[in-house]
C-alpha cells in the first residue's frame, strides 16, 4: 500500500469501518436477504461514511494534543484543510445514502449519529464514562439501523438473529 493510502486508512480507521460493513452484510445474509442487496449496500455505505467522518473529526479535534503527545502521527497538522474537506464529503455522502434509501427514520438516525459524533469529538470524549457509553451506543446502532430498515419484513427468528449481534 502506498504511503498516502496507509495514512488515510489509519485516519479513517479502515479496519473498524470494514468490520461495520461486514457486520451489516452478515446480518443481511443471515436474515434471508429480506431487503434488496442495494438497500443493504446503501445502509452500509452510509454507516461507514458517518463513522469514517467521525474518526477523522476526532483526529482533527485532537490535533493540538497529538502534536505534543504523538508527534510521529502529525499527519492532520500538515493536511488539516484536506481533512476538513474529506470530513464534509463523507458527511454529504452519508446523507445521500440516507436519501437513496428513501426511509425517513434511517435518514434521521444518520443525522443523529453525525451530531452525536460531533458532540463526542468536541465535548464529550473527555467526560468519564459519557464518551465510552456514547461510542458503545453508536456501535450498537449499526444493528439497530438494520432492524429499523428491515424490521417489518423480518420473521421473529430473524429478529432474534439480529439482536444476537
Amino acid at each position: 500500500m502506498g504511503t498516502t493510502i496507509k495514512v488515510w486508512w489509519s485516519l479513517l480507521r479502515g479496519v473498524n469501518l470494514s468490520i461495520m460493513a461486514l457486520t451489516l452484510g452478515l446480518i443481511w445474509w443471515q436474515t434471508g436477504q429480506v431487503v434488496p442487496a442495494w438497500t443493504c449496500f446503501y445502509l452500509a455505505l452510509g454507516t461507514v461514511c458517518i463513522a469514517g467522518a467521525g474518526n477523522l473529526l476526532n483526529d482533527i479535534c485532537d490535533q493540538p494534543m497529538d502534536a505534543l503527545n504523538k508527534p510521529e502521527r502529525g499527519w492532520i497538522g500538515r493536511m488539516v484543510r484536506l481533512a476538513w474537506q474529506v470530513y464534509w464529503e463523507l458527511q454529504g455522502m452519508a446523507l445521500v445514502q440516507g436519501l437513496l434509501l428513501g426511509h425517513s427514520a434511517i435518514l434521521g438516525i444518520f443525522v443523529v449519529e453525525m451530531l452525536a459524533l460531533y458532540g463526542y469529538a468536541k465535548y464529550w470524549k473527555c467526560r468519564p464514562g459519557l464518551g465510552n457509553v456514547l461510542v458503545a451506543v453508536l456501535c450498537a446502532m449499526v444493528v439497530v439501523q438494520y432492524l429499523v430498515l428491515a424490521g417489518a419484513a423480518l420473521s421473529p427468528e430473524a429478529k432474534g438473529i439480529v439482536w444476537v449481534y
